[in-house]
């Protein structure tokens, strides 16, 4: 039951976000993990699964491996281990932690096992290795994983594993030596070319075309990208689609060609958070930087540079950071700012010594000679690994045979006290046997909501989107229970931004569920439907919800929802809300002003009625409130009374000059001082911003 529960709420999840064959491939290996027993075929579905799930929501395809790890432990195979651990450090990595990512590979490779198919997964694993090593400018580290991985891929039906592992480690060279570099992706393009795979021709085109940019060859360049980018829209691989469009905007850059540089760049961005790539947004963020500032526009440059700073550094990415530093000191210079850009330089030499130190580089040329003496034969570091697993594998028969002993004696003496005391046990059996049942049905409930808990996270936008565009703002989110029917919604496009506060019918998991609802509407309102206007997106929402909750049932159903919808057009500084009963509060000059809502919610509606627009001209220093009733229902104080709105909206006018972080940081001190030890009534939801 609970791999159901949570399977049904990935799914869900992956409405509206990924592509139809994906999202079609998701859903047959769903299908077919609910039709299944075998415990063999459970462990091949559960990674096939995650797999699928990698490019289209990493944080459900980690908790997917994890279920893996779990049975696969269970069941004690060690080829599902090492792929669940895999699985795992591959979607932790998408998510810019190559820390972790690391411990979970090397736990993987811990494992002892000399069995073929394991050790090709080792082969995979190395690799993924490698290429986290990489991302942390680790070079000598990172080849010496792939060369490991290129050995253990040596046989011929695993020419496109190898293919893979030439290109990143053409990648590694594209930072030390060029020319190495090309002769990988050559390689490479050779094997895609004769396995006749088109998405890995695609790939190396355009590393090739990356290279030849360095390399000043700009019009060939040019000629190997567009033919990259061609192939993948042949694919609809979106993910590669942007990754060409970025090559294209580096060549055009180098052409001298600004306009069409700055176009790609900006396609690429607007792809990237589609897709909700983070390394791709701080990569799509960072051209567009150097691209302004090679214009000269430096005042628009230098915001775009300081974001792509900010990202580079949290995903780890060093030698991003290195340029993007870089750039943004030296237009801090030719902007009249040389303070900061004296305070930037020290550190863009630092960090360029500690990349591209001289030791770093004589270690990898060892790397590379190290695997050209030993391409024919086997990698030294994989003969002693082969030795250490062969005495682990001796060790663990020996205690295996020990524990099997023990556990035969064992169970002669438990067999001999069962028949010495079976009629005094019957009835303690039989109440042990209820009890486990009911701690196991409650456990299976219990993890079922966790999971479930940890896919509602995953679909809450960090509170760092709504502060990218608003500095100034909070989001307080407290649910009841374990997970929430109010739920907070955030979409950045290039020219307006969506915010909304939503209270779903019930809360707790039936909660949940219409919060995954409503989620999955509101992306399709914006992305499918194309629609603008607060007020028309509110009446979408209600005919999706209308007709979701109807499917299969003939009748209409209670449920519903009520929020407050904004929409902020960036360049003319105009605000839009709709209401579905939850009004808008407006703090102007220190007053507090009201924008009622409309008395009808979204969905559970016999007749369509439709939602009012309101048009807001905001000025600087103006913050709007958005909230569910949950904070304002709370019961606690003195008297065991609710805080009510009058309260709740004095004490927000009380902190009218307050920034806005601290005022999310005093409203969750007063709600929990007014609590007290009470049980929170309903979830809770405020989110503030402002202009």
């Amino acid at each position: 039951m609970k791999s159901f529960v949570v399977l049904f709420l990935v799914m869900i999840a992956l409405v509206g976000n990924a592509a139809h064959a994906q999202r079609a491939t998701a859903d047959s290996l769903l299908q077919a993990l609910a039709n299944t027993k075998n415990d063999l075929n459970r462990l091949q579905t559960l990674g096939l699964l995650s797999e699928a799930l990698l490019k289209l929501n990493a944080d459900s395809s980690l908790m997917i491996a994890k279920q893996l790890e779990l049975l696969a432990t269970e069941k004690q195979s060690t080829s599902s281990l090492i792929r669940a651990l895999r699985l795992q450090g591959d979607a932790i990595a998408r998510n810019g932690d190559s820390d972790r990512s690391i411990v979970l590979y090397k736990r993987a490779l811990a494992i002892p096992s000399d069995m073929p198919k394991d050790v090709v997964y080792k082969g995979f694993v190395h690799r993924l290795l490698g290429v986290a090593y990489y991302h942390q400018a680790k070079y000598d580290s990172a080849l010496l994983e792939m060369f490991t991985a290129l050995e253990l891929f040596k046989h011929d039906s695993l020419q496109r594993e190898r293919a893979g592992v030439l290109n990143n480690i053409g990648n590694v060279h594209y930072f030390t030596n060029k020319q190495q570099a090309i002769g990988y992706y050559e390689q490479s393009l050779a094997i895609h070319k004769r396995l006749g795979n088109l998405d890995g021709m695609a790939s190396q085109y355009g590393n090739i075309g990356l290279l030849l940019i360095s390399e000043k060859d700009t019009a060939k360049a040019i000629e190997y990208s567009l033919r990259s980018l061609s192939m993948y829209e042949k694919l609809g691989y979106k993910e590669s689609i942007a990754t060409s469009q970025i090559n294209l905007a580096h060549a055009y850059r180098e052409f001298g060609n600004y306009s069409l540089a700055l176009a790609y760049a900006k396609k690429s961005l607007n792809l990237r958070r589609e897709l909700g790539d983070k390394k791709g947004i701080s990569l799509s963020t960072l051209i567009m930087g150097i691209i302004y500032k090679d214009q000269g526009e430096c005042v628009t440059a230098i915001p775009l540079l300081e974001e792509a700073v900010t990202l580079v550094r949290s995903l780890g990415l060093r030698s991003y950071e290195w340029e993007a530093l870089n750039s943004l000191a030296d237009c801090y210079a030719s902007t009249g700012h040389p303070e900061k850009a004296a305070q930037l330089y020290p550190k863009v030499i630092a960090l360029k010594d500690s990349i591209y130190k001289d030791e770093s580089t004589e270690q990898i040329a060892k790397m590379e000679a190290l695997y050209q003496t030993q391409k024919d034969g086997k990698v030294k570091l994989l003969e002693q690994e082969a030795e250490i697993n062969e005495l682990q594998l001796r060790k663990r028969e020996t205690y295996l045979g020990a524990a099997t002993a023990i556990t035969f004696l064992l169970g002669i003496m438990s067999l001999m006290a069962f028949f010495a005391y079976r009629s005094k046990a019957k009835v303690n059996t039989l109440l042990e046997k209820k009890n486990h049942l009911i701690e196991e049905q409650k456990k299976e409930i219990t993890d079922s909501i966790r999971y479930a808990e940890n896919i509602q996270r995953a679909l809450l936008p960090p509170a760092e989107v709504l502060r990218a565009v608003f500095p100034e703002s909070f989001i307080l989110h407290r649910p009841k229970d374990i997970v929430s029917g109010d739920f907070y919604w955030i979409y950045d496009l290039p020219d307006r931004v969506y915010f909304a506060v939503v209270d779903c019918t019930g809360h707790g998991v039936p909660g949940a569920f219409m919060s995954f609802i409503g989620t999955s509407a509101l992306n399709r309102a914006v992305t499918d439907l194309q629609l603008v206007l607060p007020s028309d997106i509110l009446s979408s929402l209600s005919d999706q919800v209308s007709a979701m909750l109807r499917s299969g049932q003939g009748a209409d159903v209670k449920d519903g929802m009520d929020l407050a919808l904004c929409c902020y057009f960036k360049e003319k500084k105009d605000l839009h809300y709709a209401g579905a009963y939850n009004p808008l509060w407006v703090m102007r000059n220190g007053e507090m002003e009201i924008v009622k809502a409309d008395k009808h919610p979204v969905g559970n509606l016999s007749s369509h009625r439709p939602f009012t627009d309101h048009s807001i001209r905001v000025a600087p220093g103006d913050s709007v409130y958005l909230f569910s009733d949950g904070f304002a229902d709370q019961f606690g104080g003195k008297d065991d009374k609710k805080i009510g709105t009058g309260k709740f909206r004095s004490t927000l006018v009380s902190m009218k000059d307050t920034p806005l972080r601290d005022q999310g940081t005093a409203l969750t001190a007063f709600f929990d001082n007014w609590k007290g030890t009470a049980e929170q009534v309903d979830d809770v939801c405020v989110m503030g911003v402002r202009f």
